[in-house]
């Protein structure tokens, strides 16, 4: 990735934020990267990124659009940011190529989180406290997208909210552990064997899948309760479990259980039951 810019408030290069991690899904858990930068900016500071489809452009001379012309830009634009350096791209590569995508972010400080968002549970929905079960059968899992299923199921309980994506977020993680280690009993460690370690792990997942018994099955229950603002999901499986304390150990800054560490984050409160067969998590609208 080329690097990003601190900027002032006239747009002038206060400094160069040059990446230090290497993408998503390159590394394995145990050599991922989780230290951050932290900055505070000040109002009327911009931070600006954008992939490296814009150095890369080229014009009909096969020069590069490069840094130096991105960073004139960045310095010497009137109005929109993102819309004088597309324009700039646009013009130098009108004759010559642009063979990736082009794409930019910019943030202008402050950047402050918005206030927690009020739920109020649709309409439809009584006031009393609701439940719903559904089991995923080894024909039913082969077939249908599991986890679009239970994100339409969600979408009934609270509508369309930002809580949505997030009790979506963390029902894909619960659902896929269990269907990939609990009834597939698949080893993580599989994604580490050398660079094809992840094409491995989801073409053996498709194998495994392919010949899954019907009698495997995954259950989830969800239980809406209005008064306490909160959503409860049970995952239970009847395939392999594991020992617990594996899983207990992790912590937000650990390097592997990532999916995990999230998912904590996200919920009021997560246990496991029945030797790693049960996961229950508790969500809450007010946090």
């Amino acid at each position: 990735m080329p690097d990003g810019y601190l900027l002032d408030g006239n747009g002038k290069i206060i400094e160069r934020l040059a990446g230090q991690h290497m993408s998503f899904g390159v590394l394995d858990e145990a050599s991922f990267e989780a230290n951050v930068t932290f900055l505070e900016l000040e109002p009327g500071q911009r931070l600006f990124f954008c992939t490296d489809g814009v150095i890369e452009a080229t014009n009909n001379r096969r020069e590069l659009f490069g840094e130096n012309r991105l960073e004139a830009v960045l310095e010497n634009h009137n109005g929109n940011t993102l819309d004088s350096v597309l324009d700039a791209v646009s013009d130098f590569a009108r004759d010559g190529l642009v063979e990736d995508d082009l794409s930019m972010l910019e943030l202008i400080g402050p950047i402050l989180n918005p206030p927690a968002e009020e739920f109020h549970p649709p309409s439809s929905i009584s006031k009393a406290p609701t439940q719903i079960s559904i089991q995923f059968h080894g024909d039913m899992l082969r077939d249908l997208s599991m986890v679009a299923e239970v994100r339409n199921l969600v979408f009934g309980l609270v509508g369309e909210c930002s809580h949505l994506d997030l009790i979506s977020t963390v029902l894909s993680e619960l659902l896929n552990n269990a269907l990939e280690h609990g009834l597939l009993e698949l080893e993580s460690s599989i994604k580490n064997d050398g660079d094809d370690g992840f094409l491995n792990y989801y073409l053996e997942r498709e194998q495994r899948l392919s010949v899954l018994p019907e009698e495997k099955h995954i259950l989830l229950d969800l239980r809406m309760c209005p008064i306490d603002q909160t959503l409860s999901m049970r995952i239970e499986h009847n395939g392999k479990g594991f020992d617990i304390r594996t899983v207990e150990k992790t912590e937000p800054g650990d390097r592997a259980g990532r999916g995990i560490v999230l998912v904590r984050e996200l919920c009021e409160s997560l246990c496991y039951e029945n030797n790693g067969l049960v996961t229950i998590a508790i969500y809450s609208f007010n946090r």
